[in-house]
């Protein structure tokens, strides 16, 4: 099976003159309806268009030639193209075949269907655009740093978190493909904001994109899934989000709505520590107060830390200016989650304030505010803002190459 597209796949005859068999099975492995398109080929000429196919979520289409192509029978075609104008593909992708009888066809993505008894950072489910969301479970926390931990600042005191709903969250940053497949089939969607200066690779996150236009980018992949849009324009949840007004005025969120959203505050630095309490999720024993504000760029300085983060300690692996780097290159999280230190810092969802004292159930921040929090640190950061617990913040329409996203979703 040859690949000529992201969102199309040709299969050749390889074996002889026509198709053996005259079967055709394709897995939707998605958790929305997929249409799909089949048009059979005969010597180069077009000879059969099934015209759009709806597959429901799932499920798999099986029919013999004839049921897809009226009058098209098994000596009449030698290729079949199979595409989408909806979807990229999700990947993996197999292709089995019994050469006794017909020939199978598979677009699948394990997993094809929502898994149970999952453990934090299994695989959830594969998203067709954006990838493996790993499943992190509701749970009780240390939120903040505790006050002899080198290099915190004055806005991370310590206070008790407990979260409530269970998440899919990105295995990864959004990359500069997830932008551009998604805006393949949401035009709407402006264009990919990243300053390639500073890292042009399609693998590389998405940067200099705005706090607004990750909300966008949410709500169109949502619509796109056929998952319910969690950003309104009103407290209501009646004025979704759009391309016309993503700028325009306030934002609420639906918090229980399955579609796409940023993290919290709380709930990005939950899944960064994945259980751990130290500065970072991995182990760095050379990580002290004489170092942590340093621009040290000598690889080696933390060696645990650049194993799991692009920072300013390992950037210069290459010659040339601080850029990002492709993802998931890095050692993941317990809990299955890559470059949540260093590589780009990550939107979140709260307007930025102090934190709150005792203990809290699902805080989002205050109800308005005049900045929105981002984390994780980037790919030029000194080691002391890569750390679980650091905070910074940037005005909605803000954008620069150090600051791009991660989305999750709500589950049961």
């Amino acid at each position: 099976m040859q690949e000529t597209l992201a969102w199309e796949y040709v299969l050749p005859n390889t074996i002889q003159e026509h198709f053996i068999g005259t079967g055709i099975a394709v897995m939707n492995p998605l958790e929305s309806s997929l249409a799909v398109r089949f048009e059979a080929f005969r010597l180069g000429v077009l000879v059969g268009d099934s015209g759009p196919m709806t597959i429901a979520p799932h499920t798999k289409l099986v029919s013999i030639s004839e049921g897809i192509w009226a009058g098209v029978g098994v000596d009449d075609f030698d290729m079949v193209r199979i595409s989408s104008d909806q979807v990229v593909f999700p990947t993996p992708m197999s292709i089995t075949w019994d050469q006794l009888n017909d020939r199978h066809v598979f677009f699948n993505a394990a997993p094809t269907a929502v898994q149970t008894d999952l453990q934090p950072g299994d695989l959830y489910v594969i998203d067709s655009i954006v990838g493996g969301l790993m499943y992190i479970p509701a749970g009780t926390f240390t939120q903040g740093s505790p006050s002899g931990e080198p290099c915190r600042q004055g806005d991370e005191d310590q206070f008790t978190h407990t979260l409530t709903r269970n998440l899919a969250v990105m295995a990864t940053e959004l990359t500069r493909q997830m932008w551009s497949a998604l805006r393949a089939v949401q035009p709407s969607l402006p264009a990919d904001p990243t300053d390639i200066g500073h890292g042009s690779g399609i693998h590389n996150p998405v940067q200099s994109v705005s706090w607004q236009e990750a909300v966008l980018f949410a709500n169109l992949l949502s619509v796109q899934q056929g998952l319910t849009r969690c950003y309104y324009a009103n407290a209501g949840f009646t004025v979704p989000i759009d391309a016309t007004n993503y700028t325009a005025g306030p934002c609420y969120c639906d918090f229980d709505a399955d579609g796409y959203r940023l993290l919290t505050e709380g709930e990005w630095e939950y899944c960064c520590r994945a259980g751990t309490t130290s500065p970072f999720w991995i182990t760095e024993s050379n990580y002290t107060s004489g170092n942590c504000a340093s621009y040290i760029i000598t690889p080696g300085t933390w060696p645990q830390l650049e194993a799991a983060a692009w920072f300013c300690g390992n950037y210069t692996d290459q010659a040339g200016p601080a850029i990002t780097k492709p993802v998931g290159m890095k050692t993941a999280s317990p809990w299955g989650l890559y470059d949540v230190h260093g590589n780009v810092y990550e939107w979140c969802w709260d307007w930025y304030e102090n934190y709150p004292a005792g203990g809290v159930v699902d805080y989002q921040g205050p109800a308005d505010g005049t900045t929105r929090i981002y984390r994780g640190g980037h790919f030029n950061s000194q080691s002391q803002r890569v750390r679980s617990a650091y905070r910074f913040y940037g005005y909605p329409d803000y954008q620069n190459s150090d600051v791009g996203v991660r989305l999750a979703r709500t589950i049961p």
